[in-house]
């Protein structure tokens, strides 16, 4: 006869398994997905029918389709592990109160599509990114499941590793292309590989250089994270070589977000490495990263200007907005490291992320109203004009995104839906600067807002926040575990870049699994603080 003891004992056996296949997903979406990409040609069906860009009619896709696929069914099997593991093995769910905001997320996520004037693209997405409710249901499973998953932390080091293959193959396309190299052209091979008959040009795995941009900066920061936390010398020098690979990558991608990211997540990176590591590890390395990576700048930056265009140059272009705003964003950005190194208070935390909250509560409110009451007036200012070109016409496209979401702004009109509503809406049918059409609102966080409302926009802001905050109370609390830290700081690069960014199908996944595993370290940082395990 089995007892109820030994019953809870093949349970909890049988629950570990199924959690170290979740891990193996997870490890395998983070390695593979980015770097899916084959020809799949598909037939649009829009509400637009002829001369437009998306007009119905037969499309190629060659880098966002299998992404998709592989997202969807992942999460999936996901899902069912985990619904099996509560259900079947009555495995408790952790009682937290993201595990409450999450599902009303994916719940307006999908109300929005139903209520969307366009279902289908609405649920499925568009025939060349595919990131409906569907997509965005499943970015959300995996997150749940990743971060009500038990993974012990020998694991960690794994989702790291997955992160390589992105690193070094988009160096290769991003680097062989600057040198003027078309790969795709003059390799045969690799054309047949990817389904034959492709003509263009690849720089990045992610469909466009603004996205390779934006992710390049998020493994960069994680792996300089990993760098100064790292104890071993033989693992410090790997870092080395690949954050300094990835620092090449970013500045190949000839795209400005990445490395504007890398402006606010170095400071950051640097006082986290101080703190739990001291002055004298963290100067000799940061020195070491910093001193390649100039000298990489100026290497690459002999073979095409843009490179200078695309980074440092926006030192010059502030001071042309404004004299003040570089000192002052340092001044401010400082006086809050120095509390972080010197405070050991959660209140001090806690007043940040509050005021931070209302700030940018005011801000959208302030910036709303004014779009809807006086929009002529606000576009012809001088000061509109100064940030939309610092912006590069990117404030143009935000205000106008803003415009057409003020009259659905309760449910959003359904994700991946922007290109119809802005053709419908707009007053210029969605054309910048006369010939360009705006295809997505050039903001992560606007295209939740257009999406699905102003209540999901609200929840992704209260996650996003959560993660920064806990993330830094252990920093105040001098919680030594290292992948709190590489991961939180990977989570907050693609979310500064998700500034200038949409959320797109292969990039995505690195905000949801990095946050997920971020947050399971930070519940489980009190058990084991074994940084070397």
């Amino acid at each position: 006869m089995v007892t109820n003891i030994e019953k809870f004992q093949k349970r909890k056996e049988a629950s570990e398994k199924i959690d170290k296949i979740i891990i193996i997903i997870s490890i395998l979406m983070l390695a593979i997905i980015p770097n899916v990409m084959y020809r799949k040609d598909v037939t649009s069906y829009s509400p637009i029918i002829t001369g437009h860009p998306y007009a119905t009619g037969s499309q190629v896709d060659v880098f966002n389709y299998y992404k998709s696929v592989l997202v969807n069914v992942s999460a999936f099997f996901m899902l069912i592990l985990f619904s099996y593991k509560t259900i079947v093995l009555k495995q408790d769910i952790k009682k937290h109160i993201l595990n409450i905001v999450v599902p009303i997320l994916g719940f307006i996520i999908l109300l929005s599509s139903i209520t969307s004037d366009y279902k289908s693209i609405a649920f499925f997405g568009n025939h060349d990114r595919f990131e409906g409710s569907l997509a965005w249901f499943s970015y959300l499973v995996i997150f749940f499941v990743l971060f009500n998953t038990k993974i012990d932390e020998k694991y960690y080091k794994f989702y790291y590793i997955a992160l390589i293959p992105f690193i070094i193959i988009n160096s290769i396309f991003s680097i062989s292309y600057l040198y003027g190299h078309n790969l795709l052209m003059e390799q045969e091979w690799l054309n047949n590989m990817l389904g034959g008959g492709l003509s263009g040009y690849i720089i990045t795995t992610l469909y466009n250089q603004n996205f390779g941009s934006g992710i390049s900066a998020v493994v960069f920061s994680v792996s300089f994270m990993y760098l100064l936390l790292a104890k071993k010398l033989w693992v410090k020098i790997g870092l080395t070589f690949l954050t300094c690979l990835s620092y090449a990558m970013l500045l190949s991608m000839l795209s400005l977000g990445g490395f504007l990211t890398t402006l606010v997540t170095v400071p950051i990176i640097i006082i986290i490495g101080v703190k739990f590591r001291g002055i004298k590890n963290t100067s000799i390395f940061t020195v070491l990263v910093l001193s390649v990576n100039l000298y990489i700048y100026k290497v690459l930056n002999t073979k095409n200007v843009r490179i200078n265009y695309n980074s440092f140059a926006i030192f010059d272009k502030l001071k042309e907005f404004s004299n003040f705003i570089i000192p002052i964003s340092f001044g401010l950005f400082f006086v809050l490291l120095i509390v972080l190194i010197f405070s050991n208070k959660k209140k001090v935390i806690d007043v940040f992320i509050l005021t931070l909250a209302v700030v940018i509560g005011i801000g959208f409110i302030s910036f709303s109203s004014i779009i809807k009451n006086n929009e002529e007036e606000f576009i012809n200012s001088e000061v509109f004009k100064k940030i939309n070109n610092l912006t590069t016409y990117r404030f143009d496209i935000w205000t106008r995104t803003v415009d057409i979401t003020n009259d659905s702004i309760l449910l959003g009109s359904g994700m991946d839906t922007f290109p119809y509503e802005i053709f419908e809406e707009d007053e210029k049918e969605g054309i910048l600067n006369g010939s360009t059409f705006i295809d997505k609102p050039h903001n992560w966080f606007l295209t939740i807002l257009q999406g699905s409302g102003i209540f999901a926009l609200i929840i992704m802001i209260y996650i996003v926040l959560y993660t920064v905050r806990d993330m830094f109370i252990k920093i105040t609390e001098k919680i030594d575990n290292k992948y709190i830290y590489i991961f939180g700081v990977g989570s907050i690069a693609f979310v500064v870049q998700g500034i200038t960014n949409d959320s797109f199908i292969g990039t995505s996944i690195f905000f949801w699994i990095l946050t997920a595993i971020s947050l399971n370290r930070v519940l489980n940082s009190y058990k084991d603080t074994n940084l070397d395990k």
